[in-house]
């Protein structure tokens, strides 16, 4: 049997080699990483395609939310506006003899208007309650009080039908506004 022969290795032998071997253990880091890196970036886009889903999950959300306070929010504009049609009817039957209790009504809804119309229409609303409680000062100063001077009635009555007209006028403007802004055509986005 012969002896195994021996196998001598110098300096840069042994320095090949373990720069082979630190090369091959680089090569098979490198490989995993790369295995490593591919599973995150798989395990990235499930996350991204379920944060997608949420996001729409999420703006169908907003949009019925928006949609139901719009339509609570409709609800009490429809109330505010049969309030101001009862009391245009009311002025249109009855003049400067329109009942108090129309006024009021209205009053409440002008009171928060500003909460679910634009400002022009809430303001419109406001102008109309106080041009409606100087016109029934007028005409019960005039016309209820016995001490009220003759020689000036006229020019009161004349005042008194003059704010009933510009009323009118202010009636008016506000059921135009007031259609616009009710006007559920389609659900916004």
């Amino acid at each position: 049997m012969p002896l195994p022969v021996t196998i001598a290795l110098d300096a840069s032998d042994l320095l090949t080699l373990s720069g082979v071997l630190v090369a091959v253990l680089a090569a098979v880091y490198s490989a995993k990483s790369a295995r490593a890196s591919h599973r995150q970036a798989c395990a990235a886009e499930v996350a991204l395609k379920q944060a997608d889903e949420q996001l729409k999950l999420a703006r169908g959300t907003l949009s019925e939310s928006k949609r139901q306070n719009r339509i609570a929010s409709h609800e009490l504009q429809l109330k505010a506006f049969r309030a101001l049609l009862a009391f245009a009817s009311q002025t249109s039957a009855n003049g400067i003899q329109f009942k108090q209790e129309c006024v009021w009504e209205l009053w409440e809804h002008a009171r928060v208007a500003e909460f679910y119309f634009s400002t022009p229409v809430a303001k419109q609303l406001e102008s109309i309650v106080d041009t409606a409680l100087e016109i029934q000062s007028a005409r019960d100063e005039w016309q209820l009080d016995s001490t009220f001077p003759q020689a000036e009635r006229s020019a009161a009555v004349e005042k008194t039908y003059g704010l009933l007209k510009g009323l009118r006028v202010k009636l008016d403007t506000a059921e135009k506004l007031m259609r616009e802004e009710l006007r559920l055509v389609g659900d916004e986005t």
